[in-house]
């Protein structure tokens, strides 16, 4: 459908992957690995290309073969708590999030997958690899949030934050959604911007930001890598806070029915 080759075309564009070359077609066997994609739904996103990367061949799959690496995920439960701990609640997110991970160019082969040619459903199917971490590798998640883990320590080490707020960032980032809480404007606006920056130094793009306060939003556009007004919460409609409703204009959150006990 229109909406898929739209997703999927946006790897290249983007250049999250890649059209094989044709005198690279060939792999030794061992050495490459074609996976499976579906489109997967979101009631507040774009849809998203997952790869099923657990299908097996022969008996061999691409994640049963990988390390999945540790969980790195900070405590959720901590994160909510701190997150109403403040006055000046603002939340943020990472765009394309795994997308931003590079993979070893030799790695690249492993994470093959077909295409139609020009996106003509009639013309030939070409190969593609991905560049990048993808959705549905068992160790995407660890190898991103370390990513962003080596990103702040390199910027305690050059001087750009200390130590202190960046295990702060760290600790209220919950993959790619950060959730934080500051007694004043001033200080939420200070450190929005400068986690902002520090992360683009990676290219990762803090985007999407919310706030309980307005004036934080506004002042966030201040920065070279800022990103359009589309993207940002101007207004008081309800959030989703890590799966949680947030109603920004009350800055309260809102829960569903609970279960019913037996």
């Amino acid at each position: 459908c229109r909406e898929y080759t739209k997703a999927i075309t946006k790897y290249e564009a983007n250049n999250f992957s890649e059209q094989v070359p044709l005198k690279e077609l060939h792999v030794q066997p061992g050495k490459g690995s074609w996976l499976c994609h579906h489109g997967v739904k979101h009631e507040r996103k774009d849809l998203r290309i997952v790869f099923d990367a657990s299908r097996k061949c022969n008996g061999i799959s691409l994640n049963g073969s990988i390390m999945q690496g540790p969980d790195l995920l900070s405590s959720l439960l901590g994160i909510l708590l701190r997150f109403r701990q403040r006055p000046i609640a603002v939340s943020a997110d990472i765009a394309s999030f795994f997308h931003c991970v590079r993979t070893p160019p030799e790695d690249a082969d492993f994470a093959r997958y077909c295409w139609f040619k020009d996106n003509d459903p009639d013309g030939p199917v070409v190969d593609y690899r991905m560049r990048c971490h993808l959705f549905g590798g068992i160790s995407s998640q660890c190898c991103s949030v370390y990513s962003v883990w080596r990103t702040l320590d390199d910027a305690v080490h050059a001087g750009a934050i200390d130590e202190q707020e960046a295990v702060q960032i760290l600790r209220d980032l919950y993959s790619d959604d950060l959730l934080r809480s500051y007694d004043t404007v001033a200080e939420a606006v200070r450190s929005s911007l400068l986690a902002k920056e520090i992360l683009w130094n990676s290219k990762f793009n803090l985007t999407k930001f919310a706030s309980s306060h307005h004036e934080v939003v506004k002042a966030i556009p201040g920065v070279a890598c800022s990103e359009p007004l589309k993207d940002m919460q101007l207004d008081d409609q309800p959030k989703s806070a890590l799966g949680i409703t947030w109603d920004i204009a009350r800055d309260e959150f809102i829960y569903g029915k609970f279960p019913e006990e037996n």
